[in-house]
């Protein structure tokens, strides 16, 4: 119960007066109460609290900020603070007499809330809440009252989660064949569409939407039946609306059908293109616009600075997150507050001249610094050591200083450059097959497959893994040839996110004669093992050579020492001397 809600006992005795001398204190009190009212009301006519004007998106299982702040000045008093948060009539979180209050909080929020009260001196009167669920949707009022004035205002909160990334299984029928893609893992229910050669097809499909009795989260099933499906180019397209997620595969079809014994012979094979760009923060984005617009008015002299495109570190090297502010004659470190974060995690923390690693998260722990004697030169850079995979993300640089305050956010890739190609190769009974790999890259690659210039991509076969404890991943693609007299192939490795382009000649030379039924197939131009076959070779000649040089002074040398006649024991003997060296 608020404090101007709680009843007041008053134990001073009651006054005695007459009916008369009463009704006139009541009037002359009701009056007074007016004029003071009257008096008082143009000093809250500026107080105005700022919400998002728009639906705030939280990401299934993860933590949500809800925005709230409300204008200070130098009259404020935190004791003077009251905060109360609520979806529709549940209370949230509430906050006064400078602490929490949460004997009447719903027990579906309990050891989930928290504000920000080191920020409250800045007009923060912010909500976090953790571990979000899809029942924590509804509109949420965030209600303010301090000694300068009160208002309270509402905003709706939505809960999504993205689908995973498509499953597709098919199976062969008599008469054609059956695919179907699977995704799970998301909510709201999604829309979906199916192309053949870029006309709709979807009402020739079939959908099942399921939904999990614990989480709510769904799980969408749809399939169709083709026949006649020889080149065919299918299209499966998934719409998240509330992340603006969109999936988009294609799946191409070769048939090779052939009337064996009754029988029909498919080869369904998956080209998965690269999804589109989604950004997964875009909401965030959109929110993070919409305050910064609505508080441009107190800050238009202070402005940060940030990337503006993402920033790519390279996995187990240091990583520079580049903030700088304005400075000026009257800055002062001791007023310099700076905080970095991913998301809601605290990466970094400095103020009162000093780190503040307290509430920072382990993830990050003895891995990150600032450049604290370039702070005067308006240096608000992170650096950050021995990056991994799981520091990719959405980072906020927030500094504030005594001529202002703001927050930027930018995205960070890691990626990893992938290592020389491995070729190998083996011969079959009617053609050669050959396998290239590649590993510790990151993110998966674009692989492509030339043969005199011409794309045979799909005629190729890859196998993607990921390393358990790094997450890099190792990538294996091979393809089976016949007829290949004088062929000439390409492997092309491409890693978008660093420009990574590995190109590999690689050519085949075909030497085909019918001896007894049997084919004979020579692979030269395996260019990556050549060099180290061939200075093996010329290690072998040299040791031959030198082998037989070594034997054959031997055998001078025992020529030269002595002569052997007919009997091992036998000496020949002129003059009387023996014959001996």
């Amino acid at each position: 119960m608020f404090p101007w809600r709680q009843p007041t006992v008053s134990t001073s005795p009651e006054p005695v007066c007459s009916r008369r001398e009463c009704d006139m204190n009541t009037l002359q009190l009701r009056v007074t109460v007016f004029c003071l009212f009257l008096i008082k009301a143009p000093c809250y006519t500026e107080f105005e609290i700022t919400v998002p004007r728009d639906t705030v998106t939280g990401f299934y299982g993860e933590a949500l900020i809800l925005p709230c702040s409300f204008p200070v000045d130098s009259s404020w008093d935190l004791r003077s603070t009251l905060i109360l948060w609520q979806r529709g009539l549940d209370v949230v979180h509430s906050f006064y007499y400078s602490r929490d209050q949460l004997d009447r909080q719903n027990r579906h929020y309990v050891n989930r809330t928290s504000l920000f009260i080191q920020e409250m001196a800045r007009g923060n009167a912010s909500l976090k809440l953790d571990e979000v669920s899809l029942q924590d949707a509804g509109m949420y009022t965030c209600s303010i009252s301090t000694n300068t004035g009160s208002q309270k205002k509402s905003f709706g909160v939505n809960i999504a989660a993205f689908y995973s990334e498509p499953r597709l299984q098919f199976s062969l029928l008599t008469d054609g064949v059956n695919l179907l893609v699977t995704s799970d893992g998301g909510y709201p229910s999604p829309t979906l569409q199916w192309l053949m050669e870029n006309s709709d097809i979807t009402n020739q499909t079939q959908t099942r939407l399921t939904q999990d009795t614990q989480t709510g989260l769904y799980v969408v099933s749809s399939w169709i039946s083709l026949t006649e499906v020889s080149n065919s180019s299918l299209t499966f397209i998934l719409h998240n609306k509330h992340l603006g997620q969109d999936i988009r595969r294609d799946i191409q079809l070769y048939s090779d059908k052939s009337e064996r014994q009754g029988e029909s012979a498919y080869r369904c094979h998956r080209i998965y293109l690269l999804p589109p760009a989604v950004d997964r923060d875009m909401n965030l984005k959109v929110l993070c616009l919409s305050l910064l617009l609505s508080e441009a008015s107190c800050f238009t002299e202070f402005e940060i600075t940030v990337p503006r495109d993402t920033v790519t570190g390279f996995y187990g090297e240091a990583l520079i997150l580049p903030c700088s502010f304005p400075v000026d004659s009257s800055w002062d470190l001791r007023s310099t507050v700076i905080t970095w974060q991913r998301g809601l995690d605290v990466v970094h923390s400095f103020y009162y001249s000093q780190d503040q690693l307290d509430r920072q998260n382990r993830h990050y722990v003895n891995r990150t610094s600032l450049f604290i004697q370039e702070m005067a030169r308006g240096n608000a850079s992170l650096k950050l050591d021995e990056v991994s995979l799981q520091d990719a993300g959405m980072y906020t640089c927030s500094v504030s200083t005594n001529t202002g305050s703001q927050k930027k956010s930018f995205g960070v890739n890691i990626a990893a450059f992938y290592s020389e190609p491995r070729l190998q190769f083996s011969l079959l009974t009617d053609g050669v097959n050959l396998l290239v790999t590649s590993d510790g890259g990151y993110p998966s690659p674009t692989l492509q497959w030339l043969m005199e210039n011409s794309d045979i991509t799909n005629q190729t076969q890859t196998r993607l893994t990921q390393d358990t404890q790094t997450g890099l991943y190792v990538v294996s693609s091979w393809i089976s040839l016949t007829e290949v007299s004088n062929s000439s192939l390409t492997f092309i490795l491409h890693n978008k996110h660093l420009g990574q382009d590995i190109r590999r000649d690689i050519q085949l030379y075909s030497d085909k004669s019918e001896r007894q039924g049997e084919s004979a197939y020579r692979c030269h131009g395996c260019f990556i093992y050549i060099p180290v076959i061939l200075l093996l070779l010329l290690l072998l000649i040299v040791m031959s050579v030198l082998f037989v040089f070594i034997k054959r002074r031997r055998e001078q040398t025992k020529q030269n020492g002595f002569t052997e006649m007919g009997h091992p024991s036998e000496i020949q003997i002129l003059n009387g001397k023996p014959l001996c060296p």
